[in-house]
């Protein structure tokens, strides 16, 4: 998604020799910040040595990304040139050395905004990414896996990375793997069910057919790593946040269970969010928002009685010529253009309530959210989780201001952000998390 948001980069390096008439070595990895006004963000540039020629990838550690790899790299004696495709043209960082190890300069971009700020230095050769491609055995089939570890030492803990809605590949984590092995946690990512290297098909399984998939790659896990049970936990994204205590609840001695913009209502309460959301932004205070909920429950029981909406477009009609309709976006609510498949997928997991897991299981919870989530009702989920822990449950919650569904912060013409990145501790918050559960 944010290869969309952001663009592809194309990076221009120029790197005058040193004083001493020696040429900046280019290999290794660059770290530093570009700076725009009062907003700053991470950037990391990889280089090395590829056959008879050179390669480069790109990271923006503040916002998930990571190995963006680049089409040509050139080395001379004037600096080094790193191209990466862009369909919004080409951007452009330029950079001097004016001591050994470390570059500055501007980032320029083809669309009207101003340079920002480059400060680099020379980390030195890049480390090695220990990855092992496995093919797992699921109740459906193949799972394709990838188990990304901490090198040059044994890992203190292990998650196994559990998908957000719809066709999930086992990359979409990637940046989230990466960032847990530098702080000596291994991690498990694999495609979704009919995705990639994975047998099956998602859309014919409900929660617990997909936590049973976790499952079996959390045991894959423990098996390539040597950890424990108790060592190994699930961290899952929205969908994932209802499926990660499943799959804790079939796995005995599971150490943890980490939700990231994870409801606690039921998809079909989380399903009303948009409408509510968009009558709140729009000023109609609660009971219109009761109104459009009631109706959308209807659309709900069309979707449990496999596709008979009659229900709800009478109910609709009823109130589309209310001044609140249109901010309510019950127009934008299909029935007709819904497939059988999908009506029954969603009428399988529509009901779900995480609460009475969470209450069973009294497993180790971290809920991590934003107020600025447009996708799920982060207030209602807050109050459940809240709740949960003032009974003496292991549950922790976090909310985040100005920060949205994927866990960025909000971008607004009043508030615009060149860099829409993630929280200054998003990553370290659940490092403490893991560490604490598993005694390190």
């Amino acid at each position: 998604m944010f290869r969309n948001m952001l663009a592809l980069l194309v990076v221009v390096l120029v790197a005058t020799c040193p004083a001493r008439g020696q040429q900046e070595p280019p290999a290794g990895q660059w770290l530093g910040t570009a700076s725009i006004g009062q907003e700053t963000t991470r950037i990391r540039i990889t280089l090395s040595e590829a056959g008879s020629g050179w390669a480069g990838s790109v990271d923006l550690l503040d916002l998930g990304v990571v190995g963006w790899p680049a089409s040509e790299v050139l080395i001379t004696e004037h600096g080094v040139t790193v191209t990466i495709p862009s369909d919004s043209g080409p951007q452009t960082l330029t950079l001097v050395s004016t001591e050994r190890g470390r570059l500055t300069g501007e980032w320029t971009e083809s669309r009207p905004v101003g340079p920002a700020r480059l400060e680099l230095e020379h980390l030195g050769a890049a480390p090695e990414q220990a990855e092992s491609r496995l093919i797992v055995e699921g109740p459906a089939g193949a799972l394709g896996v990838s188990i990304i570890s901490p090198t040059n030492e044994a890992p203190i803990a292990g998650v196994v990375f559990v998908h957000g809605s719809g066709a999930q590949p086992r990359d979409a984590t990637r940046f989230h793997s990466q960032m847990f092995a530098e702080a000596g946690i291994a991690s498990a990512m694999y495609d979704k069910r009919g995705v990639g290297e994975s047998e099956g098909d998602w859309l014919q399984a409900d929660f617990d057919d997909l936590a049973r998939d976790a499952v079996a790659v959390a045991d894959r896990l423990a098996l390539e790593t040597g950890l424990r049970p108790d060592q190994i936990g699930f961290v899952g994204y929205s969908q994932g946040g209802w499926i990660g205590p499943v799959a804790a609840a079939l796995r005995e001695d599971t150490a943890f269970v980490i939700s990231i913009a994870g409801p606690a209502t039921t998809p079909g309460e989380e399903g009303h969010w948009g409408s509510v959301r968009s009558l709140r932004q729009a000023g109609y205070g609660a009971d219109v928002q009761s109104r459009a909920s009631s109706i959308l429950d209807t659309w709900n029981s069309g979707i449990r009685a496999g596709g008979d909406f009659s229900a709800f477009e009478r109910a609709r009609s009823a109130v589309e010529n209310e001044p609140w309709f249109a901010a309510s976006l019950l127009g934008e609510y299909g029935t007709a253009d819904l497939s059988p498949a999908w009506i029954a997928w969603y009428a399988g997991i529509l009901d779900f309530d995480p609460v009475p897991v969470l209450r069973a299981t009294r497993i180790p919870f971290l809920s991590l959210m934003g107020d600025a989530d447009e996708e799920q009702p982060w207030d209602r989920s807050t109050e459940i989780f809240e709740a949960l822990a003032a009974e003496g449950l292991p549950v922790e919650t976090h909310l985040y201001a100005g920060v949205t569904h994927s866990m960025r912060h909000a971008s607004s013409e009043a508030s615009p952000r060149r860099w829409p990145g993630r929280p200054s501790d998003f990553y370290t918050r659940q490092v403490d998390f893991i560490r604490r559960q598993v005694g390190d």
